[in-house]
């Protein structure tokens, strides 16, 4: 029974600590952003500097799922996780998708009400790419390969399948007024 459970997804995200982790990043994130309401003001930062930290702590928040689905954290420290088996739904019998973490970071779209974020849109997928890129064992594909799809509206199956990655990261930027919305 307990093999059985292991195997099932929600037994999987137990067993890795996924749950965990998500309510562990949501707790200090919502912490950050006390934190940075009450103090930003008073430190004399822009209005968009809380805004700013709300788009990281939310972008961040699928990162931290994903590492903790791949490593574990141990005595010794942290390794990837001993199973060595892939995400659901990456079982597809695919070889061209290794097993080792990979993901693509599509540059965001632009929702706004004029189009003139792009250059903010490209910027965030960006910093969201070189950040993944220091992430030891998880595999990124290149920004010049990712971004060629920008504009296109491809099916994120077939996107994940040219670029060879397990997962695609994806989303767009809206302004209203002096907000910004960024969704993942």
């Amino acid at each position: 029974m307990a093999d059985k459970d292991n195997k099932s997804l929600l037994g999987q995200f137990y067993r890795r600590k996924v749950m965990r982790v998500g309510l562990a990043y949501v707790i200090v994130g919502w912490m950050m952003m006390q934190v940075g309401e009450v103090t930003f003001e008073a430190l004399g930062l822009p209005p968009w500097a809380l805004t700013l930290l709300i788009v990281i702590v939310c972008l961040g928040f699928p990162i931290a799922l994903v590492l903790a689905w791949a490593y574990e954290v141990t005595p010794e420290g942290i390794i990837k996780d001993p199973s060595d088996s892939p995400l659901p739904g990456m079982q597809s019998g695919n070889s061209m998708i290794s097993a080792a973490p990979s993901v693509a970071v599509l540059p965001f779209d632009d929702m706004s009400e004029h189009g003139d974020q792009a250059y903010f849109c490209e910027g965030i997928a960006e910093e969201i790419l070189n950040s993944l890129c220091k992430v030891p064992g998880l595999r990124v594909a290149s920004r010049v390969a990712a971004f060629r799809f920008s504009g296109k509206h491809a099916d994120i199956s077939e996107i994940a399948k040219q670029l060879k990655v397990q997962t695609v990261l994806e989303g767009s930027v809206r302004q209203f007024g002096e907000h910004l919305r960024v969704t993942a």
